[in-house]
């Protein structure tokens, strides 16, 4: 796939270029940062005489056939200017946009929106809309063309780090919820506003049959408690999601409630083909630790390579419960396990250190247990079982 990267030039010159070059072999046009070669004469002349200043025009080689200028820091304004461009016809054939780590906030992202509901960019698969400054109202303007059926081939949409809230939630989910996004298969939210009525509302949609083919979530980093997370647990359990592959949930402020209700939506069949969860930085417990650990001795995550429960509040108690249920052949396909930064003493590494004796994790690569509460004692019992088994081991 062709990538053409424009990060650098204003964004009205960058309207005037659209307008002028040929663009339908750019199927990704990318307005983030590097350089553009290209090597039609014909088109460069038309380049240098809409730039107003050639300085803009950096490093220009000959070994590719795309034209990359740079617009540097895109802002609402240059937003609206692009938007407009868009409705008239340019990069009708892209497939895919990058307009991440700029200065794009809600005006901007209102103005982008009504050019998605004149039907431009109806080919896109790719959105990157990351590394802004796009609030509720931004995302409340995206949701409804979305729900006019805007961007329907889109399959990866990149939201995070953005200040997307719950009203924007709230629209976004409705959206989802009349058919939106129908063939996305990758959703970034991390690093917004997310909370529990906004993650109550996504799930709602979740149960309703939205975004059926995603393979790929991240809502880590933002504001999603037990509420949300039993809300969350209640439209897997009813089926939601059942393609994903990748989850991230950590940074939230998910307890030992939360995770009980998860660990029960995992223990009846839910997530069944997920291969890389992610948990970290929660206030997940021993009680939470238990319920997730009854879950896995149900078969539950089987096909899982990848679990990070770094940064949590469970110590040997959930730790004896979680060896117990690696000894029942849980997790066989895990290769990475993240426990760092918790509470596990000498008693519970003792009780995983068995475990492991015992071939638990046949498949295990990598155990990162740094920072926890173990002495030396418990250490070298686990140092010598890595030592045994061939594989590597953090215990600082």
């Amino acid at each position: 796939m062709v990538r053409a990267h424009l990060t650098g030039v204003p964004i009205d010159v960058l309207a005037l270029i659209l307008a002028a070059c040929t663009v339908s072999e750019l199927p990704l046009l990318a307005a983030t940062s590097k350089l553009i070669k290209e090597t039609s004469d014909e088109r460069r002349r038309k380049i240098a005489v809409l730039m107003p200043f050639r300085k803009t025009f950096v490093d220009v080689l000959t070994c590719s056939t795309m034209v990359r200028p740079r617009i540097m820091k895109l802002s609402d304004a240059a937003m609206q200017a692009f938007s407009t461009a868009l409705t008239g016809g340019a990069l009708a054939s892209v497939t895919g946009l990058d307009l991440g780590s700029n200065q794009i906030g809600d005006h901007g992202m209102i103005a982008f929106s009504g050019a998605l509901a004149t039907e431009a960019l109806a080919q896109l698969q790719h959105l990157f809309l990351n590394t802004n400054q796009i609030g509720d109202a931004g995302m409340q303007a995206l949701s409804t063309v979305l729900a006019g059926g805007a961007l329907a081939s889109l399959e990866k949409l990149y939201l995070y780090q953005n200040q997307i809230g719950d009203v924007g939630m709230q629209a976004f989910s409705t959206a989802l919820a009349g058919g939106a996004l129908a063939s996305c298969l990758v959703l970034y939210l991390y690093s917004n506003q997310i909370g529990d009525v906004g993650m109550q509302a996504f799930s709602t949609a979740l149960a309703g049959g939205a975004l059926a083919s995603v393979t790929d979530l991240r809502l880590d980093q933002n504001q999603i408690g037990d509420v949300g997370m039993q809300a969350f647990s209640t439209a897997l359990a009813g089926g939601a999601l059942a393609q994903l592959k990748e989850l991230y949930l950590g940074d939230n402020q998910i307890g030992d409630v939360g995770m009980q209700a998860f660990s029960s939506a995992l223990a009846g069949g839910a997530l069944a083909s997920v291969t890389d969860l992610s948990l970290w930085g929660n206030q997940i417990g021993d009680e939470g630790m238990k319920a997730f650990s009854a879950a896995l001795a149900t078969g539950a995550l089987a096909q899982c390579t990848r679990l990070d429960l770094d940064y949590n509040q469970f110590g040997d108690a959930g730790m004896k419960a979680f060896s117990d249920a690696l000894a029942s052949e849980a997790l066989a396909s895990l290769q990475g396990l993240y426990l760092s930064q918790n509470q596990i003493g000498d008693v519970g590494m003792q009780a995983f250190s068995s475990a492991l004796a015992t071939g638990a994790l046949a498949s295990i690569r990598f155990i990162d247990l740094d920072y926890n509460q173990a002495t030396e004692m418990g250490k070298a019992a686990m140092r010598d079982v890595a030592d045994a088994r061939s594989f590597l081991v953090d215990l600082a």
